[in-house]
C-alpha cells in the first residue's frame, strides 16, 4: 500500500488522526491569511503615504494658488484705482476745456466788441477828414506840407525810377518827401494811413536814397492818423526798430 492510500485510509477510519490533520490544516491557512493581511496593511500604508504626498502637493499648488489669486486681486485693485484717477484727469481735463471755451466764448464777444469799435473809429476818422478837408491822402499830404512850411521848414520832393528793383523786388518809380531845416535833413512820408509794410518799404527807400545822392538822412518820420493793423502796437515797436518815428494825431495837436 502506498503512502497516499496509507493517508486517505487514516482520514477515513481514524477520528482523531483526521482532527489533527484538519487542526493542522486550519493553522496554515490562517498563517497564510495572516500573511495575506500583514501584505494588504503594508501595501495600505504604501498607498496612504502616496496619498499623503499627493496631498501636500496639492496643498502646496493649492497655496501657490491662493497667492495667485491675492496678486490678481492686488492687481485689480491697482487698475480700479489707476481707472478712478484716470476718469478724475479726465474729469478735470473736461471741466479745463470748458473753461478754454468759455475764454475763447469770451475772447470772441471781445473781438467782436473791437470790431465794432474799430467801426467806430473808421467812421471818425472819416469824419474827421471831411472836417480838415483831407477825404484824400495827397489832400492829407498837401495839409501836412502846408503846416510844416508855414513853421518854416523846406518841404522838397526826390523822385527816382528804381530799375534795379531795390524797394519793392522789381522796378518801381520812388518818391520822397524831404524836410530841410537848420542844414538837417528829414525824410517825412505823410500817410493818412501806414501798415507794417509802408514801414519796411519807406527804410529801403531811404536806403536807396542814401546810396544813390550819397546824403546821410538825419531822420525819418511818418506822419499819420491811422495805423492800419489790428495791432497797432507792434507797429509802433517795429517804427522804432527801423529807426523811424511815427506821429500821430494826438502829437500834432498837443
Amino acid at each position: 500500500m502506498s503512502f497516499r492510500d496509507e493517508f486517505l485510509r487514516l482520514l477515513r477510519e481514524d477520528e482523531e488522526f483526521r482532527l489533527t490533520v484538519l487542526g493542522l490544516l486550519g493553522i496554515t491557512d490562517v498563517q497564510s491569511s495572516l500573511r495575506q493581511l500583514v501584505s494588504a496593511v503594508n501595501e495600505l500604508a504604501t498607498g496612504q503615504l502616496k496619498v499623503m504626498e499627493v496631498l501636500d502637493k496639492v496643498l502646496s499648488i493649492t497655496q501657490s494658488i491662493l497667492e495667485e489669486i491675492k496678486k490678481l486681486t492686488d492687481n485689480q485693485n491697482k487698475l480700479w484705482e489707476e481707472n478712478n484717477k484716470i476718469w478724475q484727469e479726465i474729469k478735470a481735463i473736461k471741466e479745463e476745456n470748458n473753461k478754454i471755451w468759455l475764454e475763447i466764448k469770451a475772447l470772441r464777444e471781445r473781438a467782436d466788441r473791437h470790431d465794432y469799435e474799430l467801426s467806430r473809429l473808421n467812421r471818425k476818422l472819416d469824419a474827421l477828414g471831411a472836417r480838415w478837408g483831407v477825404n484824400s491822402e495827397d489832400a492829407f499830404r498837401d495839409a501836412v506840407k502846408e503846416f510844416l512850411s508855414s513853421a518854416g521848414y523846406s518841404v522838397d520832393k526826390w523822385s527816382y525810377f528804381d530799375d534795379g528793383g531795390y524797394v519793392y523786388g522789381y522796378p518801381s518809380q520812388i518818391d520822397l518827401d524831404l524836410v530841410i531845416k537848420d542844414n538837417r535833413l528829414i525824410v517825412a512820408e505823410i500817410k493818412s494811413s501806414v501798415s507794417r509794410g509802408d514801414l519796411w518799404a519807406l527804410k529801403r527807400k531811404v536806403e536807396l536814397y542814401e546810396m544813390v545822392t550819397g546824403v546821410k538822412v538825419n531822420e525819418v518820420y511818418v506822419i499819420t492818423y491811422y495805423i492800419n493793423e489790428r495791432h497797432p502796437d507792434v507797429a509802433r515797436k517795429m517804427a522804432k526798430g527801423l529807426g523811424i518815428r511815427l506821429v500821430e494825431p494826438e502829437e500834432l495837436t498837443s
